[in-house]
C-alpha cells in the first residue's frame, strides 16, 4: 500500500471517528506507531493504521463499553471480500455467531438430506463447510485454529438440531471439546432447549462414573462422598478435581468482597449488614475504590496477594485459611468484628516483620554484637536469607524488580512441587553450604510475597474476568 498524503491521513482518522495527534513527520509507513484521540471518549492510545483497518472499534477504551454496537454490515464485508488475514477476537466471536446463522439456516433448508437420511457426518461436514467457503471468502484466510472452530461449530449445531434427547455434556464428549461453554454459547445463541440428564443420563456402572461438570468419566475413588439425613453414603455428582475448582473459585470470590466491604468499612463507615443487603441487591462497586492501605497497590490484578492484617492483635480468633470456608455473612461480621485491614502480601510481611525493623542496620552490615541472645538466632536467618538472594537473583524479585532491602517479603518457590522437600522454615536453621545445596538440586526461585501468591494461584488469571464483572465495574 501506497503511503499515505497527509490530508489523506486525517481523512483516514475522520472515517475512523479519531484524531491525529502525531505529527507528520513521524508517519513512515502503515506499521508505525501513531498517537490518536478518540472523538467519543476522547481516550488517547497508539496505534499503527494497518492494526486501525482491521479492528472494527479502534479505540480499546470504547471496545470495553457495552453500550458500543459493532458494525454488522463492516463485519459481513469483511467476511465476503477476504480484504483481512488477520481478524481480531473481538471481531472473530461477532463473526462466530454470523456463521452460527448461516449453518443453522443452511441445515434448516436441506432438513430432508441432513436429519430423515442417515448421512454419513463426513459429507454433512463436506456440503456445509462448501457452502461456508463459497458465501464468505474470508474462510479460506482464517488459521487453522480457527478453522477448527468452524468445523467444531457445525458438529455441535449438527447434533442440536437431529438428536434434542442429547444433553449438553454429551454434546461436549462428541464433539470433542474440553469445556462445555461453546456447546453452551452455540446452544443459547440458537435458542435450543436440551434436556437437563439426556437419553442416557450419566454414565454410572457401580465401579465408573461421570462427572456432570466436566463430562469425562473416572473411578469412583475420583469422586467424594456424602451422607444423607438417614444417614446413606452417595457419591457427589462432581469429581473432585472440578469440585476444588468450584471451591477455589467461590474463595476468591468471597475474598474480593471481603477486601470491597472493609475499604467501604475504613473509608465510608458502612456497616456489614448494609453491605450485605448491597450484595443481595446486585449492587456493583467503582474498581479504582479498593486497594492496598500501605502502597496502593491494585486489588484488580494482585487479588490472590491481599491478606488481612489484624490492627488490634488479641481481636483475632480464626485465620483467613479457615474463614474463607464459611458463609460470606460470617466473613463479613467476623472481619468486622476483628477490625482487619486489607493490605498486599509484601506489606502484610512488612508489618508483621518487628525483629527485622529493629535490627535492620546490623543485618545488612551482619554486625551481630549488639544483638540480644534470644533474638540473634531470627537475626541470623534474615542475614541468611540476604547472603541467599544476593548469590541467587541479584538481590531483586525476577517477576517485579522489588528490592533486598525489603527482605521479609522474600519467599522461595518450587517451580517443580514434586521435588520438593524443604521450605524456608527449614532451611534458615541449616548452615550457608547445606541451604545452597538445597537450593541448587530443588531449583528453588526466590520471589516476592506478591508474586509468589499469584503464581500459585491457579485460577484467578484465567477466571478473573468473570469474577470482577459480577461485582466491580
Amino acid at each position: 500500500m501506497k503511503k499515505l498524503l497527509e490530508q489523506e491521513l486525517h481523512d483516514f482518522a475522520k472515517e475512523n471517528n479519531l484524531i491525529l495527534l502525531s505529527s507528520y513527520d513521524k508517519y513512515i509507513n502503515i506499521d508505525t506507531p501513531l498517537s490518536w484521540k478518540c472523538r467519543v471518549c476522547n481516550h488517547k492510545f497508539p496505534q499503527s493504521i494497518s492494526n486501525i483497518r482491521k479492528a472494527v472499534i479502534p479505540c480499546d477504551q470504547c471496545r470495553k463499553n457495552p453500550d458500543i454496537k459493532f458494525n454488522y454490515d463492516e463485519i459481513r464485508r469483511q467476511l465476503e471480500t477476504g480484504s483481512s488475514d488477520i481478524v481480531s477476537n473481538n471481531v472473530w466471536n461477532i463473526m462466530k455467531k454470523i456463521l452460527w446463522d448461516d449453518i443453522d439456516q443452511f441445515m434448516s433448508n436441506n432438513r430432508v438430506t441432513f436429519f430423515e437420511k442417515d448421512l454419513i457426518y463426513d459429507i454433512v461436514l463436506f456440503r456445509v463447510f462448501s457452502f461456508l467457503n463459497d458465501k464468505w471468502r474470508l474462510i479460506r484466510n482464517l488459521t487453522n485454529e480457527r478453522i477448527k472452530t468452524v468445523r467444531r461449530s457445525i458438529q455441535s449445531i449438527f447434533l442440536l438440531r437431529k438428536d434434542p434427547s442429547l444433553a449438553q455434556f454429551e454434546i461436549t464428549d462428541i464433539v470433542g471439546y474440553s469445556s462445555p461453554r461453546p456447546v453452551r454459547e452455540i446452544r443459547d445463541y440458537l435458542g435450543i432447549i436440551l434436556p437437563k440428564y439426556g437419553a442416557r443420563r450419566r454414565f454410572d456402572d457401580g465401579k465408573l462414573r461421570k462427572c456432570g461438570i466436566c463430562g469425562k468419566v473416572k473411578s469412583y475413588l475420583r469422586f467424594r462422598k456424602y451422607k444423607d439425613e438417614e444417614g446413606h453414603n452417595y457419591l457427589r455428582w462432581e469429581c473432585k478435581k472440578c469440585e476444588n475448582k468450584s471451591k477455589a473459585l467461590r474463595r476468591i470470590e468471597k475474598k474480593l468482597l471481603a477486601i470491597i466491604f472493609l475499604t467501604l468499612r475504613w473509608y465510608r463507615d458502612i456497616t456489614s449488614n448494609q453491605f450485605l443487603d448491597y450484595i443481595q441487591q446486585g449492587y456493583k462497586f467503582n474498581t479504582v475504590d479498593f486497594k492496598c492501605f500501605d502502597c496502593d497497590l491494585g486489588v484488580v490484578d494482585w487479588l490472590p496477594s491481599f491478606q488481612f492484617d489484624h490492627v488490634q492483635p488479641h481481636l483475632k480468633t480464626i485465620s483467613w485459611s479457615k474463614l474463607s470456608n464459611k458463609r460470606l455473612s460470617s466473613i463479613i461480621f467476623t472481619l468486622d468484628r476483628e477490625e482487619c485491614q486489607p493490605v498486599c502480601g509484601n506489606c502484610h510481611e512488612l508489618r508483621e516483620s518487628h525483629i527485622f525493623t529493629q535490627y535492620k542496620r546490623d543485618i545488612f552490615t551482619e554486625n551481630n554484637s549488639a544483638i540480644i541472645y534470644n533474638e540473634i538466632r531470627s537475626v541470623d536467618n534474615y542475614i541468611k536469607k540476604k547472603i541467599m538472594l544476593k548469590e541467587f537473583t541479584d538481590g531483586v524479585c525476577p517477576r517485579c524488580r522489588a528490592s533486598i532491602k525489603l527482605l521479609p517479603i522474600f519467599q522461595t518457590h518450587h517451580p517443580d512441587p514434586s521435588i520438593k522437600e524443604f521450605s524456608w522454615a527449614d532451611l534458615r536453621w541449616k548452615k550457608i553450604d547445606e541451604i545452597r545445596d538445597i537450593i541448587i538440586r530443588e531449583k528453588i526461585k526466590w520471589l516476592c510475597c506478591n508474586c509468589h501468591e499469584y503464581i500459585k494461584s491457579k485460577y484467578f488469571s484465567k477466571y478473573k474476568a468473570n469474577i470482577f464483572n459480577k461485582y466491580l465495574n
